[in-house]
């Protein structure tokens, strides 16, 4: 993440352009920053309670945690995160919101396989 934020390279394709997000995904700002920084640890002690209550992949729980990580980093340090790919069709995002999105994804799978292995 930090090695893409400090280069500048742009193609056809997509443009990393450095952005500082103060607000939570695709840029919807409706919490301020001393909020989030209490909101997201409790998020994440709820994800750690699910992790050790086997309900939750230890894949999925490895990824949202290594993007949560590193984005609330950049939100200690630069009161805001840090996003640099741009598709034009879509907000800007990291590669950590990459590792949450494929965390949740993943979440999302084990609980429809949860629900076919009861049925």
């Amino acid at each position: 993440k930090y090695f893409f934020y400090d280069m500048d390279y742009m193609n056809e394709a997509f443009l990393i352009t450095k952005t500082l997000n103060e607000g939570i995904s695709w840029w919807i700002d409706i919490f301020h920053l001393n909020i989030l920084l209490i909101l997201i640890p409790i998020i994440l002690i709820a994800i750690i309670y699910l992790y050790h209550k086997k309900e939750i992949w230890t894949y999925t729980f490895l990824f949202i945690i290594a993007g949560w990580i590193w984005n609330y980093i950049d939100r200690i340090l630069y009161s805001g995160v840090r996003d640099f790919i741009d598709f034009h069709f879509f907000p800007i995002f990291n590669v950590a919101d990459i590792y949450v999105s494929i965390g949740a994804l993943l979440h999302v799978i084990s609980i429809i396989k949860l629900q076919y292995q009861t049925n």
